[in-house]
């Protein structure tokens, strides 16, 4: 009986660990599972990207679909099994990420988050193209993208095909 709590406790390190990598610090607003997806009805490309071969492959994902169809859910459920399995990711929501990127770089530390999520598997860009930004913000996230291009998965979460990626306020 002891024998197999103290093998219980064993096998349960990694998920504890791997469960504290999805708290909020880490963005991960919810944890969720691919089985609870709406999208469990197409369970080869669901359990394809929770396999995280993405990933091992440094290969980019985009999900385009209309607003509460379920695309930042699947992603949750997505990035909390390639965490389980050792990656490491970050979710931004895009607007929130460009303030950020624009206040380091009026305060001089432009490219210290790109430093940061360089050193991160994957990392999910959830609402590009839901609500416009500046120009400038544009170019701030396309440098970023760029820098993490061949060396970090990104996920994009986008809510239509013709929603603007940015645009210029008038």
């Amino acid at each position: 009986m002891v024998r197999d709590l103290l093998n219980a406790e064993i096998n349960e390190r990694p998920v504890r660990s791997s469960t504290s990598s999805l708290s909020p610090s880490c963005r991960w607003p919810r944890i969720l599972r691919t089985s609870s997806s709406r999208h469990a009805d197409q369970p080869d490309a669901v359990n394809h990207l929770a396999a995280g071969g993405f990933i091992a492959q440094q290969r980019n994902v985009v999900l385009v679909g209309g607003t509460g169809t379920g695309k930042t859910h699947l992603v949750i459920a997505i990035a909390r099994s390639c965490i389980r399995s050792r990656a490491h990711g970050r979710l931004y929501n895009v607007v929130d990420l460009i303030n950020r990127l624009e206040i380091d770089t009026r305060n001089g530390r432009q490219w210290r988050l790109a430093e940061h999520l360089n050193q991160t598997d994957f990392t999910a860009l959830d609402e590009l193209g839901y609500l416009p930004f500046a120009q400038s913000g544009g170019q701030l996230l396309f440098h970023l993208v760029s820098r993490l291009y061949e060396r970090a998965s990104v996920t994009t979460i986008s809510p239509s095909e013709n929603g603007p990626a940015c645009s210029t306020p008038r």
